[in-house]
């Protein structure tokens, strides 16, 4: 009996070390974050090859990509339908690994994103209706893990795969009373929630437990909840294994950032009003250093190296006054601590006020022209010689001419 039991806790202790501890491959794929990484988003509504080269003449050679804006004849790029996942469309997913073939001509790695898993589709493909049916029911959770299960098993090999961002902006926390993260608390809160659907870490733990029965090498990714917030990640549990990377995103103040709430009333260095709050803050370098404090704060208490944390987007409207200066400060700031970036982000098809080479002016009368005709990608270049000034794109372009990847 004794033995018996000897040999089964063996057998488990073997299991966990074949489990956590890397091969020659999986560490390999790890190491590629050894160094400090610095890329754009791909959101657009139409991938074309073109998008990839001009990446690659930027030197943009890592990319976060979605694929849930692309044409589908399921109600659901990929999934087929997230009320109910029974399992990849093919048609789709051979499109996919088109679209990965060409990331890995033009030598760009690739993070692969959902915006829609299985009872969470995304809100601009539901009627504008935000979907928490992942947060309130276990199956979902399960569905999701069998997803990316099934995902994995079919890209993990692929040679320009180099992670999983399980979920874009998770947001739990919406469907149990916590609606602004200016509030704090957010370990009092997931308190709360602990051991329940709305439980992001549980969801975290079940999603990764599936994909690494088929893929140990692949990192995978996990943003922080509430929209992927800076504050969230205070509760976000440190995973067992090491080829996991800690996502935020960093759009904040968002009353300064969005253009559209902005609207000329903010500039950077200078007085911000944040609705949230209801009080008026100093925007420049050292607000945003003691705004990002808390990921250092979080990263050293659980003992995560820098190379481990991954800011998944940030950016502001172009139009915005100042707008190139908070870019120059937040990736300085990036910089200096060793976080790998990813800006949002690189000639953006639908969104015009995220195409940093558009300049800081309205657009030409001509991209309206272009976007109505559907003629915006093949004349991208002439839309461009239009504008005469580009400070954010400069910055950009300075950091990436920078060593990169």
């Amino acid at each position: 009996m004794y033995k018996n039991i000897v040999l089964l806790f063996s057998t488990i202790l073997v299991f966990f070390c074949i489990s956590c501890v890397p091969n020659k491959s999986q560490t390999e794929k790890i190491s590629y974050w050894d160094t400090a990484r610095k890329g754009a988003n791909y959101f657009n509504d139409m991938p074309s090859e073109k998008w990839f080269e001009e990446a690659q003449k930027n030197n943009i050679t890592l990319v976060r990509m979605t694929y849930d804006k692309w044409q589908t004849k399921e109600m659901d790029f990929l999934i087929g339908n997230a009320d109910e996942y029974k399992g990849l469309i093919q048609e789709d997913l051979d499109f996919l690994i088109e679209q990965l073939d060409l990331a890995d001509k033009y030598g760009i790695k690739i993070i692969l994103v959902p915006l829609t898993v299985p009872g969470a589709r995304w809100s601009q493909n539901n009627n504008q209706k935000i979907d928490g049916r992942l947060w309130q029911d276990f199956k979902y959770h399960e569905q999701t893990a069998q997803f990316w299960y099934d995902l994995a098993k079919t890209l993990k090999d692929h040679p320009a795969i180099i992670g999983y961002n399980i979920i874009n902006e998770p947001f739990p926390e919406k469907f149990y009373g916590k609606q602004t993260h200016w509030t704090g608390d957010f370990l009092t809160w997931y308190s709360s929630v602990k051991d329940t659907a709305g439980d992001l870490n549980l969801f975290y733990k079940t999603v990764i437990n599936k994909i690494r029965t088929v893929d140990k090498k692949t990192t995978i990714v996990l943003d922080s909840g509430l929209h992927a917030t800076p504050w969230a990640i205070g509760y976000l549990s440190k995973q067992e294994c090491d080829n996991i990377l800690y996502s935020f995103h960093m759009y904040e103040p968002y009353d300064f950032t969005t253009q559209k709430i902005n609207n000329g009333q903010f500039s950077y260095n200078g007085e911000v009003f944040i609705n949230d709050l209801k009080e008026t803050e100093y925007l420049d370098k050292a607000y945003l250093v003691e705004f990002l404090s808390r990921i250092n704060t979080w990263s050293k208490k659980n003992n995560i190296d820098s190379n481990r944390i991954l800011v998944g987007e940030f950016g502001i409207s172009r139009e915005v006054v100042g707008a190139e200066h908070y870019m120059k400060d937040l990736i300085r700031i990036f910089n200096e601590n060793s976080w790998h970036w990813l800006f949002y982000s690189f000639q953006e098809d639908s969104w015009h006020s995220w195409d940093y080479q558009l300049g800081s002016k309205k657009v030409p009368f001509k991209y309206w022209e272009y976007t109505e005709n559907n003629t915006l990608e093949e004349n991208r270049e002439s839309l461009y010689n239009l504008v005469e000034n580009t400070p954010i794109w400069d910055v950009l372009t300075e950091e990436l001419n920078k060593t990169n990847n």
